[in-house]
């Protein structure tokens, strides 16, 4: 009987590291997304978790204690250490940027030395001042303390930015957002409410209650894109001073920002269009290439009907840092009236006006010149005889 509900266990902790593994895997196919490798390290570190506890199950199963034991500290390492990852996550989910700055460093550094520190005062008085249990357990305890305070700052530092951006951006839902939150928290929700029993126990349940979560929100929401706070971009001044149209993008093409210029030149409020796919604002982008570095030349539907325009993308890098930071401007120009595309212009920085170009020949005869005083010239007309030749 025992074996029997062993191997049940064995086999719900197999589909829990199936489901998250395959999260996983989905997430590293798309790399060039700016939120993928940060969900992935995610994804990774809740299938490593996984996988260790069915090691241990297994180890306990045929009696390795060795094994079983080293596969519980790993997954307690592994599990100290998704809180941080996750606020990573967060933090370039929301536009602070993606990457480790000395920040981000600091915080994961901070999440390791209470353990170790820990660990440390044990050897020492267990080892070399041969203190009983009892009297270690004052040291260690606030070492256990300050780690739980930590990681739940950590967790509810997270959350709050996941809800901001829910009352950002119309684009994430607080469905989404708790679909999120439910996919992270529950291998540490689940044992703590009290749920499961053998074979299925609270941490298994957990597990496989987040793979389901995630799998869904993978396959359901936009959860590997970026949604930077560039209000900045568009509202300072040197932008709003431009004849040109300025419209910020994200990285599926949704605008996040636009300046005055774009607003009056086609017809709509910045507060309507905000999170709107960008062909809704723009009509005749339809074929146009929107690729960083990207120029051309399109016929836009504007307020005063259509009119050619020139436009050109810039990419702006989604810097390591703990900031702001935008995702794309495609800018769009009036031949004729403003100066050329330049790929390389930043959004802040206006490019000198070129030289006046010559009028170009239309095609049609000039008409003849006439005299100020609105007589024919006779140089302009072949002379007439007039009677009989």
């Amino acid at each position: 009987m025992a074996l029997s509900l062993t191997l049940f266990a064995l086999l719900f902790d197999a589909a829990a590291v199936a489901v998250l593994g395959w999260v996983t895997w989905v997430v590293t196919r798309s790399p060039e997304k700016p939120s993928a490798r940060p969900f992935a390290a995610l994804a990774a570190a809740l299938t490593a978790s996984a996988l260790l506890i069915a090691v241990t199950t297994l180890a306990e199963l045929v009696s390795l204690d060795p094994v079983s034991g080293t596969a519980e500290l790993l997954q307690l390492a592994v599990a100290l250490f998704i809180p941080g990852i996750w606020l990573v996550y967060v933090l370039g989910y929301a536009g602070r940027g993606t990457g480790l700055t000395r920040r981000r460093i600091a915080m994961l550094a901070g999440i390791g030395l209470p353990p170790l520190f820990a660990a440390a005062a044990l050897g020492v008085g267990f080892f070399v001042l041969d203190l009983s249990p009892t009297m270690l357990e004052p040291i260690v305890v606030p070492f256990i303390a300050f780690e739980l305070f930590y990681l739940f700052g950590i967790w509810t530092y997270a959350v709050y930015l996941l809800y901001g951006l829910v009352r950002r951006t119309n684009r994430v839902s607080g469905t989404q957002a708790t679909a999120i939150i439910l996919g992270v928290s529950a291998p540490y929700l689940v044992p703590t409410l009290g749920f499961g029993a053998h074979p299925l126990d609270g941490v298994t349940l957990g597990f496989l209650l987040s793979g389901a979560v995630l799998f869904g929100s993978v396959r359901r929401y936009p959860l590997l894109t970026g949604f930077p706070r560039t209000d900045y971009v568009a509202r300072t001044r040197v932008v709003e001073a431009l004849q040109e149209a300025v419209v910020v993008l994200d990285y599926e093409d949704h605008i996040l920002d636009v300046n005055e210029t774009a607003t009056r030149l086609f017809g709509r409020d910045r507060g309507a269009v905000l999170g709107d796919p960008l062909q809704s604002f723009l009509d005749g982008l339809d074929h146009a290439d929107l690729s960083p570095g990207a120029t051309g030349t399109v016929r836009l539907r504007t307020t005063h009907g259509r009119r050619q325009f020139r436009y050109s993308v810039s990419a702006v890098d989604d810097a390591a840092t703990d900031g702001d930071t935008p995702a794309r401007r495609p800018g769009a120009r009036s031949p004729g009236r403003d100066r050329p595309a330049d790929p390389r212009a930043a959004p802040d920085r206006p490019q000198p006006r070129p030289p006046a170009q010559p009028p170009q020949p239309t095609g049609r005869r000039p008409r003849p010149r006439r005299p100020h005083r609105g007589r024919p010239d006779a140089r302009d007309y072949p002379r007439h005889r007039h009677g009989p030749a």
